[in-house]
């Protein structure tokens, strides 16, 4: 498998590591299930707890008004968002799953600009 856009490969990453934080601090899981798919010119990865739990206050007011407790939610969402791409929480008392999908262009889409920051081109 070819590497993607530097700026993919770095979301994809940041994410990753909040989400594992997010899990270890909240959670209360002993367990992380993570998967990632690069096809049909898209990557998909999937975190899965098996933790306690978003309450039920707190997701629906990060799905009703972007906002949460903290940042780690916000941060992760506008980072993929800023790239085109989605961003969702799902959770119960037996865990919480994030899925995040990227585009990912066969040219890898990225250029770096004069400040040395990764930004995708637009197909």
């Amino acid at each position: 498998m070819s590497r993607m856009a530097d700026v993919v490969e770095l979301t994809l990453f940041r994410v990753l590591q909040e989400g594992l934080i997010n899990a270890h601090r909240h959670s209360g899981s002993s367990r992380v299930d993570v998967r990632v798919e690069n096809c049909n010119s898209r990557v998909t990865m999937r975190l899965r707890d098996y933790g306690k739990g978003l309450s039920k206050s707190l997701l629906d007011r990060f799905h009703k008004t972007g906002s949460a407790a903290g940042v780690g939610l916000v941060g992760m969402r506008e980072r993929v968002i800023e790239l085109g791409g989605q961003f969702e929480v799902q959770s119960d008392p037996s865990g919480t799953a994030l899925t995040i999908v990227l585009r990912v262009s066969e040219d890898k889409g990225a250029r770096t600009n004069r400040g040395g920051n990764q930004t995708l081109e637009s197909p």
